[in-house]
């Protein structure tokens, strides 16, 4: 399963057939691929212009907690982490999203959908401080378009910031998870880039006609 997903936008009808097509299709994921493809995805971010450098000494790098086999990047934590980057973690509050550093041994707690997430008193860190933001998602466009699960979480809460202050939007998945364009409504939020095992994309949005 190394090819993109082989779909024409337009014969899909809804974001939520896609849904169904792109969840049926990592479902098929079975571990270690999981964690072979963080390993490899992590090793791309490292390597990006606005991951490596001296500049990166105490960046915050936000990830996410895996479920539903989603490529697994907490098993890299301890590289990110040698390699002088902090880690912080999503946690739901309210219809947003905040993050919230984690260190080794911190303890986590199930969260509103049962993901794993920094406890409530964990102090919070703006998303304009994050260096860059893991996304997770079912299928991404390279045009940047993402398609998650339907919530809206990150939408919402990225969707206030400035471009001057907007971290680095990673959207993470399969090589399998990108397609040439998704359908894409005026509030989605767009990747700045579609990382995948077989390498870091630069995404390229379309200009609208």
């Amino acid at each position: 399963m190394n090819s993109a997903m082989n779909t024409n936008s337009r014969s899909i009808e809804s974001k939520n057939e896609l849904r169904i097509l792109a969840a049926n299709m990592r479902n098929e994921i079975v571990s270690p691929v999981d964690i072979q493809a963080g390993a490899r995805i992590i090793q791309h971010i490292l390597s990006m212009p606005e991951c490596s450098g001296p500049t990166s000494e105490g960046a915050v790098i936000g990830l996410y907690y895996p479920i539903r086999m989603e490529v697994n990047l907490i098993s890299q934590i301890g590289l990110l982490r040698a390699r002088g980057f902090q880690v912080a973690l999503p946690r739901v509050n309210g219809d947003e999203i905040v993050f919230s550093i984690v260190q080794e041994g911190d303890a986590l707690t199930n969260g509103v959908f049962g993901i794993r997430e920094p406890q409530q008193k964990a102090p919070q860190t703006p998303i304009e401080e994050l260096r860059a933001v893991c996304v997770p998602g079912l299928a991404f466009g390279l045009d940047g378009a993402r398609l998650g699960y339907g919530k809206g979480f990150y939408d919402r809460s990225l969707r206030t910031l400035s471009e001057e202050r907007r971290p680095v939007l990673l959207g993470i998945g399969y090589d399998f998870q990108k397609m040439d364009a998704i359908p894409q409504e005026a509030h989605d939020e767009i990747m700045d880039y579609i990382v995948t095992p077989s390498g870091a994309v630069k995404c390229s949005p379309y200009d609208s006609v």
